[in-house]
């Protein structure tokens, strides 16, 4: 296991100095490079690697997110629940269990209220919260949080129950990927970069701790806004969920920290945003200000 942080004020900063790292390396064509974005940048990065290798192609790196990497190693999607899918599961668990409801019993019929279910549900597996985790505390909410709990994790556990053994959501498929990674040939033969993220969910870091103990080197770009007058307002949440998983594996990464800023108007808007004492800046040519009157004209206008 070899660990490599790039920190940076900007995530342009950081990331920019992991690609042309990147760059650098990836002219040995025997080794194979992954990197790993959020959705979404995938094309933005690949431009960017090219410019940096000055080529028109590359052969021996793959720019992925990680439901990309999970599409490439599950041969079938036999099972898979999307998020339409899932609604319905949660609105037959609500007719089913409805008179066992409490807080919800009135509004559980309406529009829109199973999606919203089936989102909460996401939400606390992806922050790996599971209903037994709740019943052990449940005695240290105050009764009005409670009630709303109750109903809460009674129509996650019936949900639980239904897909069990049968079916598989967004969220236990990053479980899924987590454990397809540690047996990848692939992985195992090839140096991962992460970069672009701001933060991760807990089943993401699973995914992200199981690469780290596989391939052969990481190297993760994070924001850190330590030294900045607003860093009280701004969490350098992945560096330090990066720490965390770099304490829990027992690794002393190499840390790079890039001194570089962004230029003019916008290296001030980094520092003085939410801050206090705040400095001000005379506008320049840099910033041209655009009142729109609806939005079409605005995206018009961009």
């Amino acid at each position: 296991m070899d660990m490599k942080l790039i920190t940076g004020v900007t995530n342009d900063i950081c990331s920019g100095k992991a690609f042309s790292e990147l760059a650098q390396a990836s002219r040995d064509q025997n080794k194979n490079f992954i990197v790993i974005v959020p959705e979404k940048l995938c094309m933005t990065v690949e431009r960017i690697i090219l410019k940096k290798l000055n080529k028109r192609a590359f052969t021996n790196i793959q720019v992925v997110t990680l439901s990309r990497m999970l599409k490439r190693m599950v041969s079938s999607d036999d099972g898979y629940i999307s998020s339409e899918a899932g609604a319905m599961v949660v609105k037959k668990i609500i007719l089913d269990h409805i008179d066992e409801l409490v807080c919800f019993k009135k509004t559980a019929k309406t529009n829109g209220f199973a999606k919203q279910m089936f989102d909460t549900i996401s939400e606390l597996k992806n922050s790996d919260v599971k209903p037994e985790d709740y019943y052990s505390i449940s005695s240290g909410f105050e009764s009005s949080l409670n009630i709303k709990l109750i109903d809460i994790f009674k129509i996650y556990t019936e949900y639980e129950n239904f897909i069990r053994d049968k079916y598989i959501d967004a969220s236990d498929r990053f479980l899924l990927l987590s454990k397809l990674v540690r047996e990848s040939d692939y992985i195992k033969n090839s140096e991962v970069y992460i970069a672009g993220y701001s933060s991760i969910s807990k089943s993401g870091l699973e995914v992200i701790k199981s690469i780290i103990k596989t391939c052969k080197h990481t190297t993760i770009a994070c924001v850190d806004l330590s030294s900045q007058n607003n860093s009280y307002a701004f969490e350098s949440e992945m560096l330090n969920a990066m720490k965390q998983v770099a304490f829990d594996l027992d690794i002393t990464p190499t840390i790079l920290k890039v001194n570089s800023s962004p230029i003019g108007f916008v290296d001030h808007i980094s520092k003085n945003l939410f801050s206090y004492p705040y400095s001000k800046m005379k506008i320049t040519d840099e910033v041209r200000l655009f009142e729109a009157n609806s939005p079409q004209q605005e995206e018009e206008e961009v």
